[in-house]
């Protein structure tokens, strides 16, 4: 038989990690990666609509300092970070 070499051996980019072996997340796993991507979401909402409303002029309009913008950015990062050990803590056997 002819044996076919790719540079590619997955079908998916996931199925490199599948290979090395691993476990599906518990249920605190999902929630605690579920509830900070819903703070990923909910911070990414009110940092558009501040920059959306910087374009606009009334009353009602949404206004955050610089500090806590900056502040929200990393609060958005910590998210993710938590996310990212989540996953990669749960993917350990």
């Amino acid at each position: 038989g002819r044996t076919v070499t790719t540079s590619v051996p997955f079908h998916t980019p996931e199925a490199s990690r599948t290979e090395e072996g691993g476990r599906a997340l518990d249920k605190f796993d999902r929630a605690t990666a579920d509830m900070a991507l819903n703070g990923i979401q909910t911070l990414t909402a009110i940092l558009m609509q501040r920059e959306v409303d910087t374009e606009c002029e009334g009353v009602g309009l949404l206004v955050l300092s610089a500090p806590v913008a900056c502040g929200m950015l990393e609060a958005i990062a910590s998210c993710a970070r938590l996310v990212e050990y989540t996953i990669d803590r749960g993917g350990r056997v």
